[in-house]
């Protein structure tokens, strides 16, 4: 990963074995194109022609409920551990600078973190004044989280800051799944800002930017306010791409076209 340390075996055996199982594969399948081409890139060698890009799947047939129970609160929320490679602090500066820019009235805008109790999110949230408004729910199942979610005005999205955004997160597509506006504090150029912008679905800010991100956030409070947000964000259009029958047939693709190609070598050997 291009935050990481990633293996601790020697670089150059990594890249030697890497190099083998390329070559040796009969198909490679990548989430995302950037992915494809960063692992390339990485291993110095030229974009096999047997690189498909299959996104993850969207659960099938999940039912979620409509948006309930709106209130005069301003409701974010992100699913799952914040601090870690995924560095929270501007995504909690620009926090604090709209709190600071909008005033809302007490109780009038909180964000929620689902998940355990996240110790550091809380410290950073003090450290940067905003603790009244920021909250863990504790753990949930994938379905109450997904319920969760669909409840909430904004879902939040925060990638690791680095030049090139080159994953495709399963958390985007949970999120998809739920129809909700998505603010994405994600790395200028990469994969989740080529969605969003391709297919809408909320905002993508640059991570890696305080400003940025209080932009888009005070966007998606304007369209709420104005009662617009489900209008302009919302992510059902996003969510078709990750349609589970479309993966698949994604896959059956692969698997045909190496039918195909195992049996014309089996056919080859027969005539000699």
């Amino acid at each position: 990963a291009p935050y990481t340390n990633g293996s601790q075996m020697p670089k150059w055996f990594h890249i030697r074995l890497a190099r083998q199982v390329l070559a040796q594969a009969s198909a490679h399948s990548f989430p995302s194109e950037r992915l494809a081409h960063h692992i390339c890139r990485h291993l110095k060698i030229t974009p096999p022609a047997t690189i498909a890009i299959i996104p993850h799947a969207a659960m099938p047939r999940l039912q979620l409920p409509p948006l309930q129970n709106r209130t005069d609160a301003f409701r974010l929320c992100h699913a799952g551990k914040l601090c870690s490679a995924r560095d929270p602090r501007k995504f909690l500066e620009a926090v604090r600078q709209f709190l600071v820019a909008q005033r809302p009235p007490a109780g009038q805008f909180t964000f929620d973190q689902i998940g355990h109790v996240d110790s550091d999110l809380l410290a950073l949230s003090r450290e940067y004044g905003i603790q009244e408004h920021v909250r863990c729910t504790g753990p949930m199942s994938y379905l109450a989280t997904m319920e969760y979610l669909s409840q909430s005005d904004v879902v939040v999205l925060v990638e690791a800051p680095c030049e090139e955004g080159i994953f495709l997160p399963s958390k985007l597509v949970d999120y998809a799944q739920t129809g909700r506006p998505i603010l994405a504090a994600s790395p200028k150029i990469g994969t989740v800002a080529d969605l969003l912008a391709k297919h809408g679905g909320g905002i993508a800010a640059d991570t890696s930017s305080s400003d940025s991100i209080t932009d888009a956030l005070t966007a998606l409070h304007k369209a709420w306010k104005g009662g617009e947000l489900d209008d302009k964000y919302n992510s059902t259009g996003l969510g078709k791409q990750f349609n589970s029958s479309s993966i698949l047939a994604g896959y059956q693709g692969i698997f045909q076209h190496l039918r195909i190609d195992y049996k014309s070598t089996d056919d080859i050997k027969a005539t000699n």
